[in-house]
């Protein structure tokens, strides 16, 4: 929604959704995102798609395309946890963006006994994330 919200501001003429499944049952991050931006009537000369199975590739593809269509300033929206690791990589390539986190409301939820002795679905969701950034710092 950040992209389509700076798109109706006039900040961008362009968006780029990004992402390809490593499962052949589940859509390509990039076409979900493409089609909620067709459904907010964004037209589609001012989408494009690139695939990507990981962050670096995704980044590469990205690149390649900012270069052939002469970009000069390319806003980079991923979630605030995965920001860091993102634009670190993107610095090692000599890709220049500018950070635009989303997906955070930037409160930490107060702790309960009784609804957090047991880990819910979130929970776990949570910390699988913080591994994957965590072992995705490692390996790059």
């Amino acid at each position: 929604m950040l992209g389509a919200r700076l798109y109706f501001a006039q900040r961008t003429p362009h968006l780029v959704a990004t992402g390809r499944s490593r499962r052949q049952t589940a859509p390509d991050p990039s076409d979900s995102c493409a089609d909620i931006w067709r459904e907010l009537q964004i037209p589609e000369s001012c989408i494009s798609k690139v695939g990507g199975l990981d962050t670096v590739e995704e980044l590469h593809l990205l690149q390649e395309l900012s270069q052939q269509n002469g970009w000069k300033k390319v806003g980079l929206i991923t979630s605030v946890n995965h920001m860091p690791r993102a634009m670190q990589y993107a610095s090692k390539i000599g890709f220049d963006l500018y950070p635009l986190p989303a997906g955070s409301s930037g409160r930490t939820p107060a702790w309960n006994f009784r609804e957090h002795l047991v880990p819910d679905a979130r929970a776990l969701l949570l910390n699988q994330y913080l591994i994957y950034e965590f072992v995705g710092g490692m390996i790059q």
